[in-house]
């Protein structure tokens, strides 16, 4: 636990970001370490890590100017509020946190002191920040992706020039199905029928209205193909 307890000092937290956190595989995030099925193991590094979460909201609370006084409970709530509201940070997020609490970072000209909400909306604050990592990161890894697999003119011309030779290669090897009689006489009774629908309607351009309706409904209802 020893080296919990060095991720929450200033040798290491000066080196830190957000990106820098999130990019580090060795940390681990809240809901790793407190799901249902844990591990014993787990279960005590979340434990050691909740009470590192607290000394450090307890040291960051002693530079800032307080609206109430932030008993240990209170402390202990928030750190348990935090670990229930953003599971997907890491605990050392939480450290960095503090330290920008201390540093002042998040207080703008209209906090004369700090009450639980403000408190809690300079959480939102820093999770802002998170996120913007992660965006970073995806454009990025988006970037190197598309310049991986980038293709010449020429090579595109070529993909291009086989693909149309195989749609010409099926167009050669299909071979329509013949049209049995019964269905060429389908075909011309249908054209036959639209071409005297058409004639119909014109018929019906200066006619009255309700009339012309009244002929062109029994029209459609005799039509055998629709």
């Amino acid at each position: 636990m020893q080296n919990l307890k060095y991720r929450t000092s200033i040798d290491f937290l000066i080196h830190q970001t957000p990106e820098t956190i999130l990019s580090n595989p060795e940390l681990v995030t809240v809901r790793s370490l407190s799901h249902l099925n844990v591990t014993p193991e787990q279960r005590e590094t979340m434990k050691h890590y909740k009470i590192l979460m607290t000394a450090s909201l307890i040291d960051a609370l002693g530079y800032v100017k307080t609206a109430i006084d932030f008993t240990k409970e209170m402390c202990i709530e928030f750190v348990n509020t935090f670990c229930y509201e953003f599971p997907n940070w890491k605990p050392e997020d939480f450290y960095l946190f503090c330290r920008n609490v201390k540093q002042g970072k998040y207080k703008s000209k209209f906090n004369h002191s700090i009450d639980y909400p403000t408190l809690f909306s300079w959480l939102q604050k820093y999770d802002y920040e998170k996120l913007q990592a992660i965006e970073a990161r995806r454009s990025t890894e988006t970037y190197v992706e598309s310049t991986q697999i980038e293709r010449t003119g020429e090579s595109v011309e070529e993909v291009l020039k086989s693909f149309y030779e195989q749609i010409r290669a099926r167009k050669k090897q299909y071979v329509p199905e013949p049209i049995s009689d019964e269905e060429k006489e389908v075909q011309r009774r249908f054209t036959e029928w639209r071409k005297k629908k058409s004639e119909f309607l014109v018929t019906l351009k200066d006619m009255d209205i309700l009339k012309a309706e009244e002929l062109r409904g029994e029209w459609e209802r005799s039509n055998p193909f629709e």
